[in-house]
């Protein structure tokens, strides 16, 4: 046997077992059974826990945290929302102020279009202008305004023009 039918007969048994290869990992049955879906079963998933929750739990695992001053603030407190004047607009007459909340410890920030009456996490919008908008929370106001009015300079102690 020469060297050229050894290398042709070595061809065809990579060749066998290429397609053997293909045959097993590769080919797919036209079989319309293997193609089919089965119906997925939806899994329970039990119910959110809130952050008070996971805290406390924490808290029984760890001890040394009970007393850490770095505690987020709680969202649904309404003094832990930071609130600030993004602009005020009219529209037909109606005086809308755009609001921003968000939380001092990071978080979700939320822009807002409210009008008088309103309320942005328990602080209720009690008038709108266009300088500014006043908050009431109880016997508590809060005024948001967009620029703070500068306060006049004094005059200069030094020798004036002459």
């Amino acid at each position: 046997m020469t060297v050229r039918t050894q290398l042709v007969a070595f061809g065809c048994v990579l060749l066998l077992v290429g397609i053997w290869d293909f045959v097993g990992r590769l080919y797919v049955a036209r079989d319309a059974s293997l193609r089919t879906l089965h119906a997925q079963t939806a899994l329970p998933l039990p119910p959110a826990e809130s952050a008070g929750a996971i805290r406390r739990r924490m808290v029984g695992w760890l001890p040394a945290i009970a007393g850490s001053a770095n505690e987020p603030p709680d969202p649904a407190d309404a003094t832990a929302w930071r609130l600030s004047l993004v602009g005020v607009f009219t529209q037909r007459g109606t005086a809308i102020a755009v609001v921003r909340a968000s939380l001092p410890a990071g978080g979700p920030v939320e822009k807002l279009r409210v009008v008088e009456g309103d309320t942005i996490h328990a602080w209720t919008v009690a008038h709108v202008d266009a300088h500014g908008v006043i908050l009431t929370h109880g016997a508590d106001t809060q005024q948001l305004v967009l620029f703070r009015r500068s306060q006049p300079q004094p005059a200069s102690a030094g020798p004036g023009p002459h």
